[in-house]
């Protein structure tokens, strides 16, 4: 399984591995995202996006232009376009996980 942390405000991209080597843990997700709650996006089976469930409510909130592409690659336009324009992004930093290896 690939994993991959993208920065909201550098754009960077990294593959990260998980302290224990199997699977991110709970408190992981936080220190790396910077956030208290984190939401769960199945973006496909065996894909999985993580980022801040509080981070549009956020001062200063950053668009993640990057994980924006993948979430908006995951759904059709009608769920996420309203009147020509994009109505959902993500914000802040956010994880992705790939059990396919296609995605990422």
């Amino acid at each position: 399984m690939k994993r991959i942390f993208i920065n909201a405000e550098t754009g960077e991209v990294k593959e990260i591995i998980p302290k224990n080597k199997k699977g991110l843990k709970l408190q992981e997700m936080y220190d790396l995202i910077s956030c208290d709650l984190v939401k769960h996006v199945t973006l496909a089976e065996g894909v999985d996006l993580w980022i801040d469930e509080e981070g549009k409510l956020k001062d200063g909130a950053i668009q993640n232009k990057i994980a924006t592409k993948y979430l908006h690659k995951a759904f059709p336009p009608e769920t996420w376009i309203a009147d020509g324009r994009p109505v959902d992004t993500v914000v802040g930093n956010a994880i992705i996980e790939d059990a396919t290896d296609k995605w990422l």
